[in-house]
């Protein structure tokens, strides 16, 4: 799902030390898979809070937002 993607930014000195120690690589992935598990369960939290309070909806969209939203989408898809 695109809004489950994650993208870390690295400086280029940092990116050769981790392309070059994989011990460093590892302590990295290990840190980013953390973070990355904290953040979903976040999300899970929030899903869980609003459904105690009743069913929350969608706030309506017209239709050229929506086709705008989907290009949008599409377009990023093509990059993914």
């Amino acid at each position: 799902m695109p809004m489950t993607n994650a993208y870390v930014h690295f400086n280029p000195d940092e990116m050769d030390h981790i392309l070059v120690d994989p011990a460093y690589r590892l302590e990295k992935l290990k840190e980013l898979t953390e973070k990355s598990i904290a953040m979903q369960m976040a999300y899970i939290e929030v899903d869980n809070q609003l459904a105690k309070y009743g069913s929350y909806h969608q706030i309506p969209l017209n239709k050229t937002v929506y086709e705008n939203w989907w290009k949008i989408e599409k377009s990023i898809l093509k990059y993914d």
